[in-house]
């Protein structure tokens, strides 16, 4: 997974990055101390934390829960190298907010802060930031598309728990604001276009 420069604030990923990124992945038994380590402990896809990371991490006061929007649907219309984008548009716009995000797994992440105050402030910048990436992505049938637009649902609690029970009421509170789409569909805010990308060889046979 390619990322591009956070200063034009988009992000891409290609298949082919995609692919080669897997394939480019050490075996095991071929790993030293620390590469163990950084495996174990890393969302492979994002580079980030994952959900072993968390649960083995020193628990601050305030606790967030955070699903992201439209994933499920980007899978389901231009496969897993559009929900790939997603993430890592996500991630960035996260880190860019001074947030320490780790990947739960699917479409959830979690972070934690010192305050209620630090949390929403960050998490505010976050979504911001985000709504304003466009990242891209290359379907199968050579169609290059952008996406803009994309947001999340993040629940604040003192602890984990209360934080996933606050996430279900702000998903509840967005969809009915219509800021938030049903799982399966895109948000109303998030716009996407696709430019015809074929290769040279296949233009040739298509004319």
């Amino acid at each position: 997974m390619a990322v591009k420069s956070l200063k034009q604030k988009h992000v891409e990923v290609g298949v082919r990055e995609r692919r080669d990124n897997w394939d480019l992945r050490k075996r095991v038994d071929q790993m030293g101390p620390d590469e163990r380590a950084w495996a174990l402990l890393t969302d492979w896809q994002t580079g980030i934390g994952n959900r072993r990371a968390w649960d083995e991490r020193e628990p601050l006061p305030v606790q967030v829960a955070l699903d992201v929007d439209n994933l499920k649907a980007m899978n389901d219309r231009w496969g897993h190298d559009a929900g790939d984008a997603l993430l890592a548009a996500v991630c960035r716009a996260l880190e860019q907010a001074g947030v320490v995000p780790y990947r739960i797994g699917g479409d959830e992440f979690a972070c934690q802060f010192n305050d209620q105050d630090e949390a929403f402030r960050c998490l505010q910048r976050a979504n911001s930031i985000l709504r304003q990436f466009s990242f891209s992505w290359l379907d199968t049938f050579g169609t290059r598309w952008t996406g803009r637009g994309a947001g999340f649902s993040a629940g604040v609690g003192l602890t984990a728990r209360d934080a996933e029970r606050s996430l279900l009421w702000v998903k509840k509170v967005r969809e009915r604001l219509g800021l938030r789409a049903r799982r399966g569909r895109l948000s109303p805010l998030f716009k996407v276009a696709g430019v015809q990308t074929w290769p040279s060889w296949l233009r040739r046979i298509v004319g």
